[in-house]
């Protein structure tokens, strides 16, 4: 996944929760989640069906992602950064860069300039959550997508990802998931296939 992408989406949804869509695309978004409907209401079980609902509702969720993005609707809404949110964007950017070799708070506030506990203060006030969890949070979305749509072992998962071996990998994992990699991968190729 993109953070740095994503980062200033978040902020911008955090402070302006409501965007104004204008009304031919209102109505394209509405007849998109009523084909999601009836495909909901009307769907068997299988596996062309799954992946015709997945796909509608990516394209949903794209959409809408295109238009929060959208320069006309930041020119409208006047979004004015704060300091600490511009932190908080590239703390997101840095740690989407460097998250697969360093995971310490204190890299990230040495390249930002910064004291980790200043960071940690800005960050948790801006997003809710910890800086470690930010990273443990990227690190995992990683991990996931290589176990769906790699053909790497879980091993090589581990030492790309920088973890001392696989059984420290297998233990972050399962913190965080409830699963083994292994049993993550199997549940996500059933689900996928």
């Amino acid at each position: 996944m993109q953070w740095n992408k994503i980062s200033p989406l978040f902020i911008q949804t955090a402070n302006n929760p409501v965007i104004t869509i204008p009304t031919d695309r209102r109505d394209e978004l509405i007849r998109m989640l009523d084909n999601i409907q009836e495909r909901i209401k009307t769907a068997t079980c299988s596996e062309w069906n799954r992946k015709a609902y997945h796909a509608a509702l990516k394209t949903f969720l794209y959409d809408i992602i295109s238009l929060a993005n959208n320069p006309e609707f930041l020119e409208i809404t006047n979004i004015h950064q704060s300091r600490n949110q511009d932190y908080f964007a590239r703390f997101m950017q840095l740690v989407s860069q460097y998250c697969k070799k360093e995971r310490k708070v204190h890299f990230y506030a040495s390249k930002l300039c910064i004291s980790s506990k200043y960071l940690s203060t800005i960050i948790k006030e801006v997003s809710g959550k910890t800086p470690s969890r930010w990273i443990d949070e990227v690190i995992m979305s990683e991990a996931i997508f290589l176990l769906k749509y790699s053909n790497a072992t879980v091993q090589e998962i581990a030492f790309q990802m920088n973890f001392p071996n696989p059984s420290f990998f297998g233990k972050f994992f399962k913190r965080y998931t409830g699963f083994s990699p292994k049993t993550y991968r199997n549940n996500a190729t059933l689900t996928i296939s």
